[in-house]
C-alpha cells in the first residue's frame, strides 16, 4: 500500500519507510548523482509520479518536480534526510 504523505511506515525496530516530495536540490538529477543513500542512509525504493509508480528504481533514474520519493531507512534516516534537503 502506498502511504498516505502524512504516515510513517514502522517495518521492524528501527527500520522505516517514509515518503517524501522531490526537494529541489535533488529534481534533475539521477539517483546515482544525488548520493542519497550515502549521505543520509535511506535508500530509494520507489518513485511516484504522476502517471507512475516506479518500484527498485534504476540508479540513473532522473527525479523530477513534483515526483514523490518512497524511500526506507534506519530510525534516525528520516531526520537525517529532512535536514539535509529541507524536505517535507
Amino acid at each position: 500500500n502506498l502511504l498516505r504523505p502524512d504516515r510513517l511506515l514502522l517495518l521492524e525496530e528501527g527500520l522505516e519507510v517514509f515518503r517524501v516530495a522531490v526537494p529541489p536540490p535533488l529534481a534533475h538529477h539521477s539517483l546515482r548523482e544525488n548520493r542519497i543513500r550515502e549521505r543520509t542512509g535511506s535508500s530509494v525504493v520507489a518513485i511516484k509520479s504522476k502517471h507512475a509508480l516506479t518500484l527498485n528504481p534504476d540508479p540513473g533514474s532522473v527525479l523530477r518536480e513534483g515526483d514523490e520519493l518512497i524511500l526506507i531507512g534506519g530510525s534516525e534516516a528520516e531526520t537525517t534526510f529532512l535536514q539535509h534537503y529541507g524536505a517535507r
